[in-house]
């Protein structure tokens, strides 16, 4: 996918406590371009404190974490739902790549600070190319994944201005 792995780092802590500790230090870390893990659940005061970290040292953190956490403070700017696909609808099998391996998943907006959530994409993963390929219109582009999630359609029963 484009990653010197020579330039990755792999922490395994023991312990909730010292995984917490290493993501506010890496997180801090204006050395560090990211921070990517599993993060079950953690309090709001914890969750905060993260946030905090991040923005100090100017760290993106992509935390993973189970959806029955799903509606906890997370004090993070955007909160995505990510789901495989099973069974792909008619529509978007059709669009589906023959020479993808076929892994397809349906990301979804839940929260977005200071933005409408709610908006959804259907992306399909080749690993043996490296490519990740919305597929859930006709006019598929990696492009339009952001801008489709930002600017979903209206929730039911609400009119935008």
């Amino acid at each position: 996918l484009g990653i010197d792995l020579h330039r990755v780092i792999v922490v395994h802590p023991e312990n909730q406590p010292d995984q917490l500790w290493a993501w506010d230090q890496a997180l801090r870390s204006r050395a560090v371009a990211a921070v990517w893990g599993w993060l079950g659940r953690v309090d709001g005061r914890w969750m905060r404190r993260l946030q905090l970290a991040a923005e100090q040292g100017g760290t993106l953190g992509l935390i993973v974490s189970p959806e029955s956490i799903r509606g906890l403070p997370t004090w993070a700017e955007a909160q995505l739902l990510i789901a495989p696909l099973r069974r792909p609808s008619e529509a978007v099998a059709t669009r589906m790549s023959n020479s993808f391996d076929g892994f397809a998943y349906r990301v979804e907006l839940i929260r977005a600070r200071g933005g409408f959530a709610g908006g959804a994409c259907v992306l399909q993963l080749d690993t043996t190319a490296g490519q990740l390929r919305d597929i859930s219109d006709e006019q598929a582009s990696p492009l339009r994944v952001a801008s489709q999630l930002a600017d979903p359609a209206p929730p039911r029963g609400k009119v935008r201005a």
